[in-house]
């Protein structure tokens, strides 16, 4: 890996040394080695080492316009110093960052909402108690009893057929997607191949759920290094199978929590109104978030 102000491309080699660096710290989806490999169908994610923090310079998600970040607590000042001399912002900034400057005063230091990594307890997923989680518990009670022929499963590993059984889910679930652009389609088809390909090797696990003997639903998993958080990659379910992502979600929490977990980051919502609102309805426990920040 290079040294900053050299940054060398993402490469599949990379993972362990990045590991090591980001598991020091809270699960922020931003670098997250395998969503930011996986994502980089085309090339263009960078990384670097500055004062032994991890620096990525990736497309931001909406806009594609080069975006850097950093994680890490050492030297932090003297980080951001040298960081502003290729870019005038950050974003992504993990609180970690934040907490190591010494002098916060000579930044704009701005909450990045759409950025909010949600912070899921496992247990809670699963047992849904209260009166908190009465609208999710009636999902899951209502979706069961329409679809009562459903079947779950786990892979550690893809078949080449249920591979081309969730590229089925996928395809379905786009057309019947309200606003998805083409584009968007091609680039995410692409992303959930690359997700496939690495799933035995590096600890990602794939939820199912089946109606009538059809697979109408699937999840990627990545249990992390420390064993205690999970990140959720990515799921789709068939939109006219209604709320059948509820029993997928708590089935895919109980096969996490059976394997040591016990939280699940499911990423941000970028300020997309639509999945703001599915995700609060999981109630999530805590939120990782993030800042922009900009030199005064």
């Amino acid at each position: 890996m290079s040294i900053f102000p050299k940054f060398s491309k993402l490469t599949i080699s990379d993972k362990d040394l990045v590991d090591g660096i980001i598991s020091r710290f809270e699960p922020y989806s931003d670098f997250n080695f395998m969503s930011m490999y996986c994502w980089d169908v085309d090339n263009t994610a960078k990384i670097t080492i500055l004062n032994d923090n991890l620096v990525i310079k990736i497309p931001d998600y909406l806009t594609g316009e080069t975006t850097y970040s950093i994680i890490g607590n050492k030297l932090m000042d003297k980080s951001l110093k040298e960081l502003f001399t290729v870019t005038d912002h950050l974003r992504f900034v993990p609180q970690s960052v934040i907490d190591s400057l010494k002098a916060p005063d000579l930044y704009e230091i701005k909450e990045d909402r759409d950025h909010f990594d949600y912070i899921y307890q496992l247990e809670d997923l699963i047992k849904t108690p209260g009166k908190k989680y009465k609208s999710l518990r009636n999902k899951i009670n209502q979706s069961s009893q329409i679809h009562s022929d459903y079947s779950l499963a786990t892979f550690d590993q893809l078949s080449d057929e249920k591979r081309k059984e969730f590229r089925k889910i996928f395809r379905e679930w786009t057309t019947s997607s309200e606003h998805r652009k083409d584009n968007d389609a091609v680039i995410e088809g692409r992303v959930i191949d690359r997700f496939f390909d690495h799933a035995a090797q590096h600890n990602l696990i794939c939820m199912e759920i089946a109606v009538n003997g059809r697979s109408v639903g699937f999840s990627i998993n990545e249990i992390l290094l420390n064993g205690e958080y999970a990140v959720c990659h990515i799921q789709k379910a068939i939109h006219s199978y209604r709320n059948i992502d509820t029993i997928l979600t708590q089935y895919s929490s109980q096969v996490l929590f059976d394997r040591g977990c016990r939280f699940i980051n499911w990423e941000q919502d970028l300020g997309l109104i639509g999945l703001r609102q599915l995700k609060k309805s999981y109630r999530p426990a805590n939120y990782l978030k993030k800042y922009i920040i900009t030199p005064v």
